[in-house]
């Protein structure tokens, strides 16, 4: 019968092909429900970017690039250079201002 020849998704001729339903017995066994949706190719971050829940990021207040700028003066678009204005110390501000440690990359470097 065709009943014994189901594809993968359990879907038999009679299911599938009018023809068939039209010769195949009644039967009250329900169609199998349908697959589980699938999940989006490229799912939104979790959390965005930026400082932790509850404002725990605070800037160096003390800390100035090697031109005298401070984190307050820093922009988004300074984040991108920052590393090339480290002070005296080698410190930059992806290491003392907020804004940037969110805009740096990740790193593989132990802490």
């Amino acid at each position: 019968s065709a009943e014994s020849y189901k594809n993968a998704d359990g879907v038999s001729a009679t299911t599938a092909c009018c023809m068939c339903k039209a010769a195949a017995p009644a039967t009250n066994t329900p169609p199998p429900p349908p697959p589980p949706p699938t999940p989006p190719l490229n799912p939104p971050p979790a959390t965005p970017p930026g400082p932790a829940p509850g404002g725990s990021c605070q800037d160096d207040a003390s800390w100035q690039d090697k031109d005298g700028d401070g984190c307050a003066q820093y922009q988004q678009s300074w984040c991108e250079s920052a590393e090339s204005y480290k002070n005296a110390d080698g410190v930059s501000a992806t290491t003392a201002c907020c804004m940037c440690k969110a805009a740096a990359p990740a790193t593989n470097t132990p802490p």
